[in-house]
């Protein structure tokens, strides 16, 4: 097959900024994190109901009631279970406010983009961080300055 010299190839490939980039990998960890957290609580609460202690999950993770229910001495392996997972549960929480705070660190260029978007119902620092990053590449595209 012969090409003329002077037809493409290749389709430009558009890659976004290095900070967006960076922003983009950081939300990648944010969204596992945030997976595991359900996780562990929907293995708690199903312990809970597995026990015959059919509490909701707002219940079951309130402050006052995480030190309750590790403390009810239900049998050795629930308990055992439980203080495995709510302790699991702390170190992921703890974690994602970290990664939070970090995210929010490079999204700096973008304050009047996320004051826009923070100004709408709804829409919290992070979640606007998190729409900035995803569609960078569509502004970029339509000419919109990112």
């Amino acid at each position: 097959m012969q090409v003329k010299s002077n037809q493409n190839m290749f389709e430009p490939v558009h890659m976004p900024a290095s900070l967006i980039q960076r922003l983009r990998s950081l939300f990648t960890t944010y969204r596992l994190y945030r997976k595991h957290i359900t996780g562990i609580k929907n293995r708690i609460h199903s312990l809970c109901k597995q026990e015959l202690m059919p509490f909701t999950k707002a219940y079951i993770f309130g402050k006052k009631s995480k030190t309750f229910l590790r403390q009810l001495n239900i049998n050795p392996q629930t308990d055992f279970q439980l203080d495995l997972l709510f302790t699991e549960l702390e170190t992921f929480e703890a974690s994602i406010q970290k990664l939070t705070r970090y995210i929010m660190y490079p999204a700096k260029p973008y304050i009047s983009q996320i004051d826009i978007l923070t100004s709408m119902k709804g829409i919290s620092v992070i979640t606007a961080i998190a729409l900035i990053a995803d569609i960078s590449d569509l502004l970029t595209i339509s000419g919109i300055p990112m």
